[in-house]
This record gives C-alpha cells, sequence and structure tokens, in this order.
C-alpha cells in the first residue's frame, strides 16, 4: 500500500510541474505576441527607418516676381552697298600677217629592192603530169625547187602561191624540201583537179621564217590543156 501512494504522489507533482510549465510558455507567448519588440522575443522585428517626407517649397507668385521683362529684337544690318561691275576692255587689235609657204620637199623613189633569188632562165615552163600520173588529166598545179648559185638545194624557205582562179581566190603556203620529187629543196601546189586557163592571175613569191621576201611576185599562166596541166617554177640564188 505504501508503494502505490508514493507512485500517486509522483505523477501528482509531474502533473503541476507540466501545468505551471505550460502556464509560463503561455504566457511567454501572451508578451511576445503583445510586445514583439520585447527582450523576451528572440527574434525581435528589424526596426524600420522613418521615411522623410519631401518638403514643398513654395514658388513666388506673379505678383511677387513683377512683371515681365521683354528682351527687343535685334535691328536689322542693312545690306552692304553693291560695288559697280567693271566696264568691258575692249579686245585688243590684231597686226595681219603673212603666212610662210613652207619649202617643197621632193621625194626620192626608195631604190628598187634586191632579192635573193630568181627564176630560173626558161621558167615558168608548162609540162605535162609527169609526177602524178596515176591521176593523168585529173590534176593541174604548180612546182619546182630552190638552189644556191653553186645548185645545193635550200630547204625551209617559205613558199607562197596568191590570186584567183575562175573568180575564186587562192592562198596557200608551203616550204622548200616538202616536195623531194622536184629535188630535195623541192615545193608543190595542187591548184585544180582538171586544167583549167588563166593568164597571170596568179604568182608564187619566196619569203623567209619573218615573212621578209627573198624574190619578186612570179606571175605565171595555167593552160586548160593535159599536156600543159604543170607549171614548172624554180628558182636559184642571185649572182652578187
Amino acid at each position: 500500500m505504501a508503494k502505490g501512494k508514493s507512485s500517486d504522489r509522483l505523477f501528482n507533482f509531474l502533473s503541476i510541474l507540466m501545468l505551471v510549465g505550460i502556464c509560463c510558455i503561455g504566457t511567454w507567448f501572451l508578451l511576445v505576441f503583445i510586445n514583439p519588440g520585447s527582450v523576451l522575443n528572440p527574434f525581435s522585428p528589424v526596426e524600420m527607418l522613418p521615411t522623410k517626407t519631401p518638403t514643398i517649397t513654395p514658388t513666388a507668385t506673379l505678383q511677387q516676381l513683377g512683371p515681365p521683362t521683354f528682351t527687343p529684337a535685334p535691328s536689322e544690318t542693312p545690306e552692304p552697298s553693291r560695288t559697280p561691275q567693271p566696264t568691258s576692255t575692249p579686245l585688243p587689235t590684231f597686226t595681219p600677217f603673212s603666212i610662210v609657204t613652207p619649202p617643197t620637199v621632193e621625194v626620192t623613189p626608195s631604190a628598187t629592192p634586191v632579192f635573193a633569188f630568181e627564176p630560173f632562165r626558161g621558167h615558168p615552163l608548162a609540162l605535162g603530169n609527169i609526177i602524178h600520173t596515176d591521176r593523168g588529166c585529173n590534176w593541174m598545179g604548180i612546182a619546182g625547187q630552190v638552189t644556191l648559185s653553186n645548185g645545193a638545194p635550200v630547204t625551209y624557205v617559205v613558199v607562197k602561191l596568191e590570186g584567183t582562179l575562175i573568180g575564186q581566190a587562192i592562198s596557200k603556203l608551203t616550204l622548200t624540201g616538202a616536195a623531194p620529187n622536184y629535188g630535195p629543196g623541192g615545193y608543190e601546189f595542187e591548184i585544180s583537179d582538171e586544167p583549167i586557163g588563166s593568164s597571170g592571175e596568179m604568182y608564187i613569191q619566196l619569203l623567209d621564217q619573218a615573212g621578209n621576201p627573198l624574190s619578186d611576185k612570179i606571175l605565171f599562166n595555167t593552160f586548160a590543156d593535159c599536156d600543159r596541166n604543170l607549171i614548172l617554177l624554180s628558182f636559184e640564188e642571185k649572182d652578187n
């Protein structure tokens, strides 16, 4: 029985202690709620700085300022006087002069050009087709060779054929040595596939590699004849 009474006393004491603690805590919350800035509040709110109310400075009234003043407008600047234009100066008179007649210059004709080669004696010469015998009368041309005065062949000389045949222009080039059937310095041009007659309408001329003439322009005739369809025209070096 003694143990039961002592335990009851202990529970009663703890209950009273709890009630006292609850009352203390409630009192503390009430004080902090009423006065948040109290020292009992460990999380006191930050104190807000008072805002300054701007002061309005009264401006002066129109009566205090007095009547307004006006700035006078600037006076107009007088226009500058115009400078009188100068009078025109009369043009100078010219003294007549005589025109000098230039002296007459007499033009002396240039000397006849000297060519290195000239045709063989008796050329051009009309022959039958002795080279292209398989074609017979179905061929017409001009051929020959170029040699020095001692008979040595001259190769790589430009041979030019120029002119017209029955109204059609003819212009051809070849080199000596290209037709060895006429000699080591031989050349050949086929003009037509049939004999056609013409009189001095075409010429043959020798040129060097730069296009300078080495001979005069040698005119020749052609014939509408199967026995004269090869014109032979050879050149040899001139004797100095």
